[in-house]
């Protein structure tokens, strides 16, 4: 089950807006340890060449 924030991520990211995102993410996981979202991080994460 995603929160909020991980709902706005998720919006965020279908919008291309990656870096807002990861933010959203991040608070996410914060709140509420998730494979899904942290899956979804990772994914903006990579959008953004930020991996390694």
């Amino acid at each position: 089950m995603q929160n909020k924030e991980a709902y706005e991520g998720n919006k965020l990211y279908a919008s291309g807006q990656f870096k807002e995102a990861e933010s959203k993410y991040q608070s996410s996981l914060k709140n509420q340890q998730n494979k899904e979202i942290q899956y979804n991080l990772g994914n903006a994460l990579y959008q953004q060449k930020k991996m390694g």
